[in-house]
Parts: structure tokens; sequence; C-alpha cells
């Protein structure tokens, strides 16, 4: 390749892709001028049997934000900020004890599956970077379930119900677009467990996912395939990383797919020869922000890879430091106004009225 294109080559990767990135410059180190990681995942520690768990942890530490603005904490109890709300919504879904659920929406079965599901896609992707701001209006609107709150549900369920249907039909596309049996053969033979992680059994798996705020629930159909499935073995390449340079890690603090605490350790012991970006606030695949219109993580990407074709001061990191660090929940700002009005037909995901919970 390189002796009928001379030029620079360089690899971008995302999710999966940075794992096998990583692989592939063991295999090739000198092939390729630069690379890119985004969306890291740690070859050390990815364990998709706790998946669930540590997506869950992430949808924890995205609420606590609601929970730390006054404007949004301020609609919630004392006693049930909205992590609080929504364990109680999840767990009264579970035994048929949710009101508005029972009386307005069972037309949509929503069971507490389908809710945590829903919240754990929008908050996953940097597509969904300003969707998932709706999430604590649509946990409080649950709660309260005015004559208003149930027209703003019941928009934002049949957006949401569609959307799925419509996945659905493109998960079931072309096998060599996405392959299920591929999938499962990657995942059971070398990312079900991480290095030195001990094997769980289906009982803690459900215990485990019936704990979680926000969660897709891959590890429940995984286990019980886990014993059966043909595994191929693992090579000398498992866990072990790549001494590559150079190579740019980029990492969402708020990944519920490729954790940044993990991302994070990677970053820590490969320090000498990696450089590692974190985005605040960002999810999975972090240059899908430049959807709202934050460019920084794709400039830096973009420089990284080929610096002589983009613009010089589209190296600088210190276009980090002015992304944002807060969240809007309340349609504030023109761009928190406008997703209210895409996700729930209006302006301002709590409503226009001043609203004071019960102690």
């Amino acid at each position: 390749y390189q002796a009928d294109h001379p030029g620079r080559i360089s690899i971008y990767s995302v999710s999966y892709g940075t794992l096998w990135l990583d692989r592939f410059l063991q295999i090739y180190p000198t092939l390729i001028q630069s690379a890119v990681m985004d969306g890291v995942v740690n070859p050390i520690l990815i364990s998709i049997s706790r998946y669930d768990l540590f997506a869950s942890y992430v949808g924890l530490q995205f609420l606590t934000y609601c929970h730390l603005q006054p404007e949004c904490h301020n609609y919630f109890p004392v006693d049930q900020p909205p992590y609080v709300m929504l364990h109680r919504i999840l767990a009264d879904l579970d035994t048929n004890k949710q009101q508005c659920i029972n009386k307005y929406f069972n037309q949509y079965q929503p069971k507490s599956d389908w809710l945590r599901n829903l919240f754990f896609n929008m908050i996953q992707s940097g597509d969904t970077y300003m969707d998932r701001t709706v999430i604590p209006a649509v946990i409080f609107r649950l709660n309260r379930c005015t004559v208003d709150d149930v027209n703003v549900l019941n928009f934002f369920f049949r957006l949401s119900f569609n959307k799925i249907k419509r996945f659905q039909t493109k998960e079931n596309s072309l096998g060599f677009l996405f392959s299920n049996v591929l999938n499962y053969n990657i995942v059971l033979s070398e990312m079900w467990l991480a290095s030195n992680e001990s094997e769980v059994d289906k009982e803690t798996i459900l215990t485990w996912y019936k704990s979680t705020l926000m969660a897709p629930n891959n590890a429940e159909q995984l286990i019980s395939m886990r014993a059966q499935w043909p595994k191929y073995p693992l090579d000398q390449y498992y866990s072990k990383i790549a001494s590559y340079t150079p190579l740019l890690m980029i990492s969402g603090q708020l990944d519920p797919s490729t954790p940044f605490e993990k991302a994070s350790q990677l970053a820590s012991i490969t320090s000498k020869t990696r450089t590692f970006y974190a985005i605040p606030l960002a999810g999975h695949i972090t240059v899908n922000i430049a959807q709202v219109g934050f460019y920084c993580p794709l400039h830096l990407v973009c420089s990284w890879t080929f610096p002589n074709i983009f613009p010089s001061e589209w190296n600088d990191s210190q276009c980090i430091r002015y992304l944002p660090t807060t969240l809007d929940f309340v349609g504030a700002t023109s761009l928190g106004r406008e997703y209210s009005m895409k996700l729930l037909n209006i302006s301002q995901p709590f409503g226009n009225d001043s609203y004071n919970p019960i102690p």
C-alpha cells in the first residue's frame, strides 16, 4: 500500500476498533505515521460481564450533574434526588405499580428494562449529547403525572418507540454490516471477562442488572450462551498493549460504553508513548459532539492525523478549556430549548411554571 500511496498513513479508530488498532500496532508497529483512539477500550480491563454495572455508574454520574445544579435539583424533593426517584420508578414498573405508566402508557408496554435501555441509549453516544438533557424532566414528569405531564410524556414515548423500531429494523440488516454471530464469538472468547477476572453465574448477572439505573442488558443474553458457545483460543496479543508512538487517546468523561476510568488507567500506564485528552461531559466517540457545535475533539483528531492539511491552531488542546462543564437540563439556552422542543414538544423540559416539590 505504501508503495502505491507514498503519502502519510494514519488510522482513526473508535470503540471496539480501538482494541483492534492496539493489536494491529503490535503486529505492524512501523506501517503508519500516526494513530487515534476515540472511545478507548482498555485491553486489560474490558469486561462485558460487568458492562451493565459500569454503564449504570455513568448514568448515576450523569443524574448527579442535575442534583448539583440548583436549577435542576429544585424540581426534586430533598429525599428524592433524580437518581433515587428513577430507582423507585424502575422498581414500581417491575411490580406493576407505576401509576402514570399503568393509567396512560400501557400501549407502549414500557417495563423497567425498556426504560433502562431507553435512557442508556440517550446518554450513550456523542450523537445524543443534547438529547440526554431531557432525562431528569422525564423522570420528574413520570413521578408527578399531571395532565400536562401526560401530554409531554406521550410525545416523548411515541417518538422514542418509533426510534427503537427503526433501530431494530437496522439491526436486522445484512449480516456483513453487523453479524450477531461474529459479535458473540469475539465477546464470549476474549471480552467477557477482564484479565484475571473470575466467572459469574446468571443469578449474579440478573441481580446486578436489576440494581442498574440505565443499562443495555447485554449480559443476560450472553450469560445464557456462555458455557455452550464455541470459543477461539486467546493468542499472544490478548490484554497486551502496543508501545507504538505517536498515538492519541481521547475519551469522554461521561462515556458509558468505554468508561472514562478504564481509559484513564490505560493512559496512566502508557503516558510515555501516548497522549491522552479527557473531554468533559462527552459520551461515547467524542468527535460526534461537533454536531451540536463543539468542534474541539474533531479538530484535535484531524490535526493529529494529518497536521499539514489542517490549520495549525487545531492542534491546541487548550480548546478543551472552553467546552461546557455543565448541562442545560432546564432549557436555559437556545440549544437546550431546541432539543427540548424536539423530544418533548415543549421549549422548557420541566415546563414554564415554577414548581416547589413537597419536602
